[in-house]
């Protein structure tokens, strides 16, 4: 059975028209590559303690880095004790109250690194068309300036939503609340497009590379020069050495590929196995570890350009065979399309399974995730990203109505306008097993 959507696999990169991701951020302040969207989160939140205990004194340091940073010996043995260590000492000498507040549809490798890096954590709403209820956010950070008190630090963690969101409008919005608030920037599902990272308001920059690419680990932080109005270093260095998760991951893509080449059912189960341990060993943002060697040499030479384009018309294609579906606007719904600037991660839908139910050619119902499973049957993968927690359910119902309902297809560089052809084909043909 033919195959699209599911985790990346390990591929062999063209030899054109490379760019050097590494490379990418260049000038926008200080990066770090990392080895994941948590622990880059984590990374940020420490720096962020480091900057209250005292300014950063580039006479101390030939490099302007903090004098509290933290490398681990050559094979990583000691990293974790270290950087936990510090990570105490921070804990015990910040007199701050931190506050970090989160859009409700987020999953818990977003929240969690907060939590764990001693941050209380409230979730604001979203609208249905993924943009930003600015009442509630607005609501949420006048509440906790009132019930706060004078050591009160509040953070705004804001998030690019398949393209669709204006991130840098709203994190000018958040910022003419009050210009103290820290912003941090989610570019996840846009790290591919660094021009449009906001530098005049994000303080900080975060985003998951690994997301985009068959890559075993890899993700960025930045601290924005601009938005800081200085020169800045990050305050504490991340632990080097090797580690299970990318280790384990770069074993399974390169597994997949085999499994690809030759349909090999135990292969599958073997690599899916090892990608579900790899996730396991992540640690919420608490052992920071930098970006693996091989994933830093595969980075270097990357055809980015070809990749977005190929993303966009997959997209656009698979967009416009679904906006033109009879099914559209009767048993699913289609988000605004992504802005023109923004490159294309995924292709989002919003499922009316309560009228799919109530057409049933059977008796009986069906959720969401049963129609994932169908579609899975046809070798369709449209994965659900974000399960909301209970927490971020009880602030904003919307983003719990989203999460129950959403269904992601995958529109990547792995694919052409003929997959993209088969998915809609092939969601179409479930919807007419099940309603007619």
């Amino acid at each position: 059975m033919y195959e699209i959507g599911s985790e990346f696999n390990y591929i062999d990169k063209e030899k054109y028209s490379a760019d050097d991701i590494t490379r990418m951020y260049d000038g926008f302040g200080d990066v770090s590559f990392l080895r994941c969207g948590r622990d880059a989160i984590g990374f940020v939140c420490e720096d962020i303690k480091l900057e209250d205990i005292e300014p950063l004194n580039e006479s101390n340091t030939s490099n302007g880095s903090s004098s509290l940073n933290v490398s681990s010996s050559s094979n990583g043995s000691n990293s974790s004790n270290s950087l936990n260590t510090v990570a105490a000492s921070i804990a015990s000498d910040v007199s701050y109250n931190y506050v970090a507040l989160l859009p409700a549809l987020c999953c818990d490798s977003m929240y969690r690194p907060f939590e764990v890096h001693g941050m209380k954590v409230l979730f604001y709403g979203i609208n249905e068309d993924l943009s930003v209820n600015r009442q509630s956010l607005k609501k949420l950070i006048d509440d906790v300036y009132k019930n706060g008190d004078d050591n009160l630090k509040v953070i705004v963690l804001t998030a690019v939503y398949y393209g669709i969101t204006d991130i840098k409008e709203l994190d000018a919005y958040i910022k003419s609340i009050d210009s103290s608030i820290i912003v941090i920037e989610d570019v996840t599902q846009g790290v591919l497009a660094p021009t449009e990272f906001d530098k005049e308001n994000a303080d900080y920059v975060i985003g998951s590379i690994r997301k985009w690419m068959g890559l075993p680990d890899g993700a960025v932080a930045i601290k924005n020069r601009y938005a800081q109005g200085k020169n800045v270093s990050f305050r504490l260095k991340p632990m080097k050495g090797e580690n299970s998760f990318a280790t384990e991951r770069s074993k399974a893509l390169r597994m997949k590929t085999q499994y690809l080449e030759n349909g090999d059912q135990d292969l599958k189960a073997k690599f899916r196995a090892l990608l579900g341990h790899a996730e396991d060993t992540l640690t919420d943002g608490s052992d920071i570890y930098e970006m693996s060697d091989e994933s830093r040499e595969y980075l270097k030479s990357i055809p980015v350009k070809n990749m977005v384009s190929t993303r966009n018309n997959n997209y656009d294609t698979l967009y416009e065979l679904l906006d033109k579906s009879v099914y559209n606007n009767r048993y699913f719904k289609l988000f605004p399309h992504r802005m023109a600037q923004n490159p294309a991660f995924m292709l989002p839908v919003l499922m009316d399974t309560d009228k799919i139910s109530k057409d049933l050619k059977t008796a009986g119902s069906i959720d969401r995730d049963g129609f994932e499973r169908i579609l899975a049957s046809k070798g369709i993968y449209a994965p659900v990203l974000w399960p909301v927690c209970d927490e971020a359910a009880i602030a904003d119902p919307m983003s719990k109505k989203i999460a129950d309902h959403i269904l992601c297809f995958w529109i990547d560089q792995r694919y052409d306008r003929f997959d993209m052809v088969h998915s809609a084909e092939c969601f179409e043909a479930v919807l007419r097993e099940l309603v007619g």
